[in-house]
C-alpha cells in the first residue's frame, strides 16, 4: 500500500467512526428543535404579531431552559462512570437518575415561578404592547413544560449511556408529531378545541413534553434490559451527596450554555425594541440557523466522546485525529448549508409566513432575507466554536473555555451588537454583525486552544493526566 494511502487510512476511519456516532445524536437534536420550529411556523401562519410574540417569549424561556438543562446533564457522566466501574450498576444508576429528577425540580420550580412573574417586566420594557402581552401569555403556558422536559433529558442521557439512544429518538419523533397536532388544534381551534393563539402553542408543547416523558417511562418499565433499574423506585429517598455532585458538574455546563444563548436572547430583545416586523424576521433567520446547527452539535457530542476515548487510551495521535476530523466534517456541512441558504433565501423564509396581509408578509420576508445572509456566514463559525468547545470538554478542559465564551459573547458580541444597532443606527443588521464577530472570536479562541494544547501549561498538565497510560 502506498505511504500516502496508509497515512490517510487512520483519518478515514476516524471520520467514519465520528459520523456513525454523530448521526443518531444529530437526529435526536433535530427532532427536538423541530418542536420549536413547529411553534414558530404555526404562529407565523397565524400572524406576524403572533410570530413576533412567540419569538420574544421563546427567547426569554430558552435562557432558563438551557441553564437548567445544563444542570441536570450533570447526572450523565455520573451514570457513565457507574457503568464503567461495573459495581452495583443498577443501584448506582437508579440513584443518579433519581437525583437527576430531583435536580430537575430544584432548578425547574423556581424557573417556572420567575417565568410566570415576568409579564409585567415585559410590558414596561419598551416592546410593542401587543407583542409584549402575547409573549407573556406564551411564556406562562410554555413554562409548564420545563420540568417534564428536564426529566426526559435525564432519561435520555440514561438510555444513551447504555447504548440505546434510538429509543429516545423514537420517543422524540412521536413528540414532534404530537406537538404539531396539539398546536394545530389549540392555536387555530381545530378538532373541537378552542382557538387560543399563542397560548395554544405553549399548551401544545407542554402536552407533547408530558407525552414524551410518559412514553419514555413506559419504555423503561417494559423493556427487559431497563425494567430492572426501576428508575422511579424510592423516588422520595434523598441522596444529598449525589445531588451535590450533580450540581457540581452541571452548573458549569449550564453557565456555558447560558453565555451563548443569552447573547442571542439579548439580541432578540434588542430587535423587539427596533420593530415588530424585524423581530419576526429575526426569529425566522435564527430558527433556520438553529436547525442547521443541530448537525455540528451532534458531531461535537460525538467528537467529545471520541477525544475522551483517545485520551483515556493515552493516544495523543487519536486525540489529534478525532478533533480535526470532527472540525472538517462540521465545517464542510455548514459550508454546504450556507450555499443552500444564500441560493434560495426567499423560498426558505417564506415557509414561515402565512398569516397577515401581503404587505406585512413582504416586509418581514425582505428583512429575513437580509438576516439569512448573516446567518449563512456566522453558522460556519458557530460550527467551528462548538467543535472546539466539545473537543476541549473531551479533555476535561472546561473552566477556561467557559471564560473564553463569556468574553466572546458578551465583552465582544453583545457590546458590538448594541453599539452597531443603536449607536450607529444600523438596526437589525447591526445585531447580526455582532453575532458574526462574536462567533469568529469564539471559534478562533476555542480551536486555537485545542491546537496549542501541548504548549499551554495548564492544558498540557490536563493532557498529561488524561493520556497517562494506566498502570
Amino acid at each position: 500500500m502506498p505511504p500516502a494511502e496508509s497515512s490517510f487510512a487512520p483519518w478515514r476511519r476516524e471520520a467514519w467512526a465520528t459520523l456513525k456516532l454523530a448521526l443518531p445524536l444529530a437526529l435526536t437534536q433535530l427532532a427536538q428543535i423541530a418542536m420549536t420550529t413547529t411553534d414558530i411556523v404555526m404562529l407565523g401562519w397565524l400572524s406576524p404579531h403572533a410570530l413576533a410574540a412567540g419569538s420574544l417569549g421563546f427567547a426569554i424561556y430558552i435562557v432558563f431552559q438551557l441553564f437548567t438543562l445544563g444542570v441536570v446533564l450533570g447526572a450523565s457522566p455520573i451514570i457513565a462512570q457507574s457503568l464503567g466501574r461495573g459495581r452495583n450498576v443498577v443501584r448506582e444508576t437508579r440513584r443518579s437518575v433519581r437525583m437527576g429528577f430531583w435536580a430537575a425540580f430544584v432548578v425547574g420550580v423556581p424557573s417556572v415561578v420567575v417565568l410566570w412573574l415576568i409579564g409585567p417586566l415585559l410590558k414596561t420594557s419598551g416592546q410593542d404592547p401587543q407583542v409584549a402581552e402575547q409573549a407573556a401569555d406564551y411564556i406562562r403556558t410554555l413554562s409548564l413544560c420545563m420540568i417534564p422536559f428536564l426529566c426526559f433529558i435525564v432519561l435520555r442521557a440514561f438510555v444513551a449511556t447504555f447504548n440505546r439512544p434510538r429509543s429516545a429518538l423514537v420517543v422524540t419523533a412521536v413528540g414532534v408529531l404530537a406537538n404539531g397536532l396539539f398546536n394545530y388544534a389549540l392555536i387555530f381551534g381545530h378538532f373541537g378545541m378552542p382557538a387560543l393563539g399563542v397560548v395554544g402553542a405553549g399548551l401544545g408543547t407542554t402536552a407533547a413534553d408530558l407525552l414524551m416523558l410518559g412514553l419514555m417511562l413506559g419504555f423503561l418499565a417494559v423493556d427487559r434490559r431497563f425494567s430492572r433499574f426501576v428508575v422511579l423506585g424510592h423516588f422520595w429517598r434523598p441522596d444529598w451527596q449525589r445531588l451535590r455532585e450533580i450540581f457540581r458538574i452541571g452548573v458549569p455546563i449550564g453557565l456555558a450554555f447560558l453565555f451563548e444563548v443569552a447573547l442571542f436572547a439579548g439580541g432578540t430583545f434588542m430587535m423587539g425594541l427596533i420593530a415588530a416586523d424585524q423581530l419576526a424576521a429575526h426569529q425566522i433567520a435564527l430558527q433556520i440557523a438553529s436547525i442547521t446547527f443541530m448537525v455540528p452539535l451532534g458531531i461535537g457530542q460525538a467528537a467529545s466522546i471520541r477525544v475522551g476515548i483517545a485520551a483515556g487510551a493515552g493516544d495523543r495521535a487519536g486525540i489529534h485525529r478525532a478533533g480535526w476530523s470532527a472540525l472538517v466534517l462540521s465545517v464542510a456541512f455548514m459550508v454546504l448549508s450556507a450555499i443552500v441558504i444564500t441560493a434560495i433565501p426567499h423560498q426558505i423564509a417564506g415557509l414561515f409566513l402565512g398569516g397577515g396581509s401581503d404587505a406585512e408578509r413582504m416586509v418581514v420576508l425582505n428583512y429575513a432575507v437580509v438576516f439569512l445572509f448573516y446567518a449563512a456566514l456566522f453558522q460556519i463559525f458557530d460550527a467551528t466554536q462548538v467543535i472546539g468547545l466539545s473537543v476541549l470538554r473531551g479533555l476535561k478542559d472546561t473552566r477556561i473555555p467557559m471564560m473564553l465564551a463569556a468574553f466572546s459573547y458578551w465583552a465582544i458580541g453583545f457590546t458590538l451588537a448594541a453599539g452597531l444597532a443603536f449607536g450607529l443606527k444600523l438596526g437589525g443588521p447591526g445585531i447580526w454583525i455582532g453575532y458574526l464577530v462574536s462567533l469568529i472570536v469564539a471559534s478562533a479562541l476555542m480551536v486555537g486552544r485545542f491546537a496549542l494544547r501541548d504548549r499551554l501549561p495548564g492544558l498540557r498538565r490536563l493532557m498529561e493526566n488524561a493520556t497517562r497510560a494506566p498502570a
